[in-house]
């Protein structure tokens, strides 16, 4: 049941009661004269479930309280304020060009992000061209924000903390200028292919199979070491004969 009340008299607090019908409306809620004038907001409710009533204050200036008095009342609708567009966009701008980093620039025709890799403006139906002194302007706005051992990337205008030797940009990885090995190249460049492993060479195999084989022909067999002590024990009988 929608809410529905009219004024019946004058609180001892300066305000204004009225008695309602329907759900009871919740505090600080806006009340005004059906189709009219704003009374003021609900301070309380007061009163028995069966015969409640509604206590409004503070009540709104140059109000009357004795024309009120009898009037039928409703809630009043919300004030929708008109927004200010100006301080809208300045809230965006303010909130894209915090996300810039040392190299991006704003397209001036569509106001488009790019990074700092792009010289044309990324956006579809735009292509325009990068500004010629958008990096000189990023650079000394980002200034103030470097700390000591900080660095800018060569390549891509990155601004990478001291601790780190390699630019952290994606699909970049340049050393950084200074380091020890800055003329190495980038991080992800090949390693050298590592020598082959000598045990596993065919060389060391072919070796090992010859001096196993050669063993193997030295060392006589206990069978036939036994037969050539006979056969020489046996010559040395016969010439005794």
């Amino acid at each position: 049941m929608s809410f529905s009340g009219s004024v019946i008299r004058e609180s001892h607090e300066g305000g204004l009661l009225v008695s309602f019908e329907g759900r009871a409306p919740g505090l600080y809620t806006g009340i005004r004269i059906v189709g009219g004038k704003f009374l003021g907001r609900v301070d309380s409710v007061i009163g028995p479930v069966n015969d409640a009533y509604i206590h409004i204050k503070p009540l709104a200036e140059d109000l009357i309280l004795n024309n009120t008095i009898g009037s039928p009342v409703e809630i009043a609708p919300r004030d929708r304020r008109p927004r200010n567009d100006r301080d809208r966009n300045r809230r965006n701008k303010t909130d894209r060009n915090s996300n810039l980093k040392p190299g991006d620039w704003m397209c001036q025709k569509c106001n488009n992000h790019n990074y700092a890799s792009k010289k044309v403006c990324n956006r579809s139906n735009c292509n325009e061209k990068k500004p010629r002194n958008n990096e000189r302007r990023n650079e000394r706005s980002n200034e103030p924000n470097m700390k000591p051992g900080d660095w800018i990337c060569p390549k891509c205008k990155n601004h990478n903390y001291a601790s780190k030797n390699f630019c952290n940009r994606s699909n970049c990885d340049v050393r950084k200028p200074g380091s020890p090995g800055e003329n190495k190249g980038r991080r992800n460049t090949p390693a050298r292919a590592r020598r082959p492993d000598r045990r596993g060479d065919g060389r060391s195999n072919g070796r090992n199979t010859t001096r196993r084989q050669t063993n193997r022909q030295s060392t006589p067999r206990s069978g036939n070491g036994r037969q050539s002590n006979n056969s020489r024990n046996g010559k040395k009988f016969n010439s005794r004969r």
